[in-house]
């Protein structure tokens, strides 16, 4: 490790959260299913296919992504606090050493597999496995590349995971876009151009140095009212599905709890179906998945749809609670927003505060005003004074080095502090076919005599193990030719499968709701797509 303090990197807000266990991370995968549409059979890992170049081209792409972005080859220091340092730019014979890249090749198919409970051929297993395995901040780097191939289906899964303190679902994406690209480029001809992005501050210092009298009013706040408010929320929070015995409460030091985590695909009708309905009511996909997903939490709870719901207080029998939380890309919402996309946790969460304090009346309120209603509350968070404070307690209060007692007077039972986390990725951003050329000399710019033969892009599911503090479930969209589905979840097997289910279920019913339709007319739609789905 070099010890140039010009590579040094300051871990603050979400950052210091993430790092304040040793013996765990929030890992992260991304998963994105590749099709060879040159080749069919055996043939795909022939010496002339797509996929064949690819892999050839692979190490050195890799090597590439990571010496441009410069977070990816970042290590924790050792007997520093909340600090980390850049290492120097990798070669291919450290990407073999430090065990960057592996390549699997599998019998069969990928739906051959899906039964399976063997994390060597089941992909999902295996993520979730890989997601449960911390790193070693210390003397690990925080992303590394892992592929299976199915030569017989003309098919490859391509999983990166990453450590969240350096990573987010963006990050993710422009890894793999960058791994592609560099590749699809390098079976043209020898690279000529090694860009090196320079590093890019945190979201800390990119959201509070240029705002010198925000940050001090938010540190006042924090530091003031940080603890009370935080102590009043979460004792007031009781998670609409009760998590897994086998889950911690938050304690110091910190224990580590296992997560869950499921993936799913949807219909491009469906999807399409989805965004044009959300257009016909003028309401964003962001704030009909919330809605969505409070029917799914709803309908897994197993609230009587008909309205005999459980009752939450005095006059709050038909209400339901629940806390929700959302991820927001903080990337051009900071004063100063950076020309490229950095790599890195440049994410803040907000609540929404009127599903857990108000609650949402399923029988009565229309899906379309809940919908309606999630993506007001989402700008006014947006650009809410208060937005910051999350981070900024963070900071200051939660991390490694945080004392016992300030713990004394607060409990959290089984780390849990939200019901979920809903995370829309999105459509993905980049190119969704990437050409290479098969010929086994390749000389750039293409000429008549190549042989270019593409690989398409079909699926990416994102999804994060939560070691500690966080929500008793996570929730992940993303698009390329449908809805793609993954979910972390705290819960026992059986509950976690109904609630994953009712989940796709309802974002997959999302376009077949009638603007007059309730929350619990949507409920009983989807308990009924459920039961037929058995």
């Amino acid at each position: 490790m070099t010890n140039s303090s010009e590579t040094k990197v300051p871990l603050r807000g979400y950052e210091r959260v993430l790092t304040m266990a040793d013996n765990g991370c929030m890992k992260i995968v991304h998963a994105m299913l590749l099709r060879s549409s040159s080749t069919t059979g055996a043939a795909d890992v022939a010496a002339d296919s797509a996929f064949s170049v690819f892999l050839r081209h692979l190490p050195e792409a890799l090597v590439l992504t990571f010496n441009k972005h410069p977070r990816m080859r970042a290590k924790q220091v050792k007997g520093e606090f909340a600090m980390a340092e850049i290492e120097p730019p990798l070669t291919l014979e450290s990407l073999w050493q430090d065990n960057l890249l592996q390549v699997r090749e599998l019998s069969g198919t990928t739906s051959d597999h899906a039964g399976d409970d063997s994390t060597a051929t089941n992909w999902e297993k295996y993520a979730e496995a890989e997601c449960d395995r911390p790193l070693d901040r210390f003397s690990e780097l925080p992303f590394y590349v892992r592929i299976w191939v199915y030569p017989s289906e003309g098919a490859m899964r391509v999983m990166l995971f990453s450590d969240h303190y350096m990573s987010d679902g963006i990050s993710g994406l422009t890894v793999l876009n960058d791994m592609m690209s560099f590749a699809a480029e390098l079976s043209l001809g020898p690279a000529t151009t090694h860009q090196t992005l320079p590093l890019c501050p945190s979201l800390y210092d990119l959201w509070m140095k240029p705002q010198p009298i925000k940050h001090f009013v938010s540190k006042a706040l924090a530091k003031l009212f940080g603890k009370m408010l935080h102590k009043h929320e979460l004792k007031h929070f009781t998670p609409i599905l009760p998590p897994r015995s086998n889950q911690s409460d938050f304690t110091l030091p910190v224990e580590i709890n296992s997560s869950s985590v499921r993936f799913g695909d949807g219909s491009p009708e469906n999807m399409k179906k989805a965004l044009r309905r959300c257009k016909e009511e003028s309401v964003t996909f962001f704030g009909a998945l919330a809605a969505a997903v409070t029917v799914a939490l709803y309908a897994a709870r197993g609230d009587d749809v008909s309205g005999q719901q459980a009752d939450q207080g005095a006059g709050n029998a038909q209400r339901f609670k629940l806390h929700l939380s959302l991820p927001f890309n903080m990337r051009q919402r900071v004063p100063s927003p950076p020309e490229e996309t950095p790599v890195g946790a440049y994410m803040a969460g907000s609540g929404l505060e009127s599903f857990q304090n108000a609650g949402v009346d399923m029988q009565k309120t229309r899906f379309w005003d809940v919908a309606r209603n999630a993506k007001q509350e989402i700008d006014a968070a947006l650009n809410s004074f208060a937005m910051p404070l999350p981070v900024v307690f963070y900071d200051k209060f939660v991390h490694a080095k945080m004392k016992p007692e300030f713990l004394y007077d607060i409990s959290v039972p089984h780390s849990a502090i939200s019901d979920c986390d809903i995370s829309n990725i999105g459509r993905y951003p980049f190119k969704t076919t990437h050409q290479f050329n098969t010929r086994a000399n390749g000389l750039s710019p293409i000429n008549s005599g190549d042989q270019i033969k593409d690989i398409a892009i079909e699926s990416v599911h994102v999804c994060n193990s939560i070691p500690h503090l966080g929500p008793a479930s996570c929730v992940y969209v993303t698009s390329v030719k449908h809805f793609s589905y993954a979910m972390m979840h705290k819960f026992d097997q059986s509950q976690g499968d109904k609630l994953f289910a009712a989940f796709v279920a309802s974002v997959e019913h999302i376009g077949d709701v009638d603007g007059d339709k309730t929350m619990a007319d949507v409920a009983k739609s989807v308990q009924a797509r459920l039961l037929d789905s058995v």
